[in-house]
Order: structure tokens, then C-alpha cells, then sequence
């Protein structure tokens, strides 16, 4: 069965979302993710609602049929792009003296919930890979199992998000190093397929020790305080993404409310953009 909701968020694959960015961060004596100079939406897709199978057939007759169903999620949309910059002597209006184009794009793209100001942008310094228990956490709090109201466990945070996820250590400004397959992730797909060798488009989960407070929401005591999760993905420049027709520089796919059913109402889940080319 095919839900909708009132916020429209079906897309199995959405390659933008309404964002809001973060203020651009500057570091004294560092370099750390931050703002992107331009975020353009080229286009966005779904197979959400397609036209019914259609079979005409003799009757009398008894037809086994085997039948096979891509359906869309609910609980996530996807986010993929290329990436274009430059390295730059500037000043902090983002003048620049001197810049240099980047032939060969590489790095990370950071997502999280937070960053609406300075002070709740993620701490770059302190950010280490998640735990199975902050992926709980967020999991209730985006409704992502049945016990949360969702209509499946299949597609949830901790069923996507899993150990033993192939990835090289990367660096997070100057200060942080995330060891080899150390954290919590997922290798999404190339041409429509998840081998799991190599380093397949790769995203972790990533906390940086503080919390945001869930009291307004309901929750209590000292369940009330959610880590902060920062969602990072391995740039992989101009790469076979998950359609063999295109290449990108980044794939990501974030979770989104995963309540479902009659007269539910979900609002839409903004998240705030970081990039960090190196």
C-alpha cells in the first residue's frame, strides 16, 4: 500500500530538500567544514505512484504470479550532486586575494538537524563515530520503528546504519581522524546496486558530545537530552552513482518523520549543509 502524506515527503530518491544553512563558520588557527558558497537544486524524482500493473488473462485458468516491489520509503530522502571549489586567500567576508580552482574534488559532506546558529553548529573538534545507543535515540525521535509508530522496522535508522561499513580513515578539519570502518553507516548504491566492496559510497554517523533538549517534545528526565548526530558522506569524485547513467561527487540519504497513516500530519525536517575539501 502507498501512503501519502500532507508534507509530501515520499521520494525514495530527493535530490534536494528545503535547507537551511548555517552561519559560515571561520576558525582562529584551523580549518573545519563549513558553509557552502551556492546550493542550486537541479531536480528531484520519484516513483512514489506509479500506474498499476496491468495482465489480461483466459478465464478458467489458475496463475501463479511471483511479484517484486521496489517500494518507496518513507523514512528517508536522498541527496546527490557534484561538487565544484576553489582554495582561497580571503578575508572573512569571503573576499578572496588569491584562489586556486580544485581539479579533483575531495572530502566530506556533513548534514545535521542542527546549526540555526553559531552555537548549535556541530563541534568539529570533538565529533567521534555514534553509538548504537544515540541511533536509538534519534530513531524514536524520527519515529522510525513500529514501536514509534512507523508501519515497518526494515527501513529504520538502525537497520540502515550498521557495523562493519567499508571505509578509509578521513580527516575532520585539523584536529579529528575517524579511524578505518570505525564508525556506524551504510554503502549506498552504485548502478542500482549494493556490493559492499570496496569503498562504495560511503556515510557514517558521527556525534560531537553535546545535546539538544527534548522537553518541548515530550520527553522527560534525563532522557530528555538527545545527542547531536552529524551525518558525514566520503566524497567520491565523479563516480558511477546509483543510476549507471550519471556520475556524482557525493550520495546521501538522511532520515526524515517516519510517521505513517490516515490523517497523519508530518512536518518537514530541515537540515543544514557543511562541505570540507581538502
Amino acid at each position: 500500500m502507498k501512503y501519502k502524506t500532507n508534507s509530501r515527503i515520499t521520494s525514495l530518491i530527493v535530490i534536494a530538500l528545503m535547507v537551511v544553512f548555517s552561519t559560515l563558520v571561520y576558525a582562529a588557527n584551523s580549518a573545519e567544514p563549513s558553509k557552502p558558497s551556492s546550493f542550486t537544486l537541479i531536480s528531484n524524482s520519484t516513483n512514489a505512484y506509479p500506474i498499476g500493473q496491468v495482465t489480461n488473462r483466459t478465464r478458467g485458468y489458475i496463475y501463479t504470479i511471483n511479484i517484486h516491489e521496489k517500494q518507496p520509503t518513507l523514512k528517508w530522502a536522498g541527496f546527490v550532486g557534484n561538487i565544484t571549489g576553489s582554495f582561497a586567500l580571503q578575508d572573512s567576508k569571503g573576499f578572496a586575494l588569491y584562489d586556486w580552482t580544485i581539479a579533483t574534488t575531495t572530502g566530506e559532506v556533513y548534514a545535521s538537524r542542527h546549526g540555526e546558529s553559531v552555537n548549535d553548529i556541530p563541534n568539529w573538534e570533538n565529533l567521534v563515530c555514534a553509538s548504537s545507543a544515540n541511533l536509538t535515540q534519534e530513531e524514536e525521535f524520527m519515529n522510525h520503528s513500529i514501536s514509534y509508530g512507523a508501519s515497518s522496522n526494515e527501513d529504520s535508522m538502525s537497520k540502515t546504519f550498521t557495523t562493519g561499513v567499508s571505509f578509509s580513515a578521513f580527516d575532520i578539519g585539523e584536529e579529528v581522524t575517524i579511524s578505518p570502518g570505525s564508525c556506524l553507516g551504510a554503502n549506498l548504491n552504485r548502478n542500482d546496486t549494493n556490493s559492499g566492496i570496496g569503498q562504495n559510497w560511503t556515510q557514517v554517523v558521527l556525534k560531537d558530545g553535546t545535546t539538544w533538549d527534548g522537553i518541548g517534545l515530550g520527553y522527560t528526565g534525563s532522557a530528555r537530552y538527545r545527542p547531536k548526530l552529524t551525518y558525514a558522506s566520503i566524497i567520491q569524485n565523479d563516480s558511477m552513482g546509483f543510476n549507471p547513467n550519471e556520475t556524482y561527487d557525493f550520495q546521501m540519504i538522511l532520515p526524515m518523520n517516519g510517521l505513517t497513516g490516515s490523517g497523519v500530519t508530518v512536518d518537514d525536517i530541515a537540515y543544514y549543509f557543511y562541505i570540507e575539501l581538502i
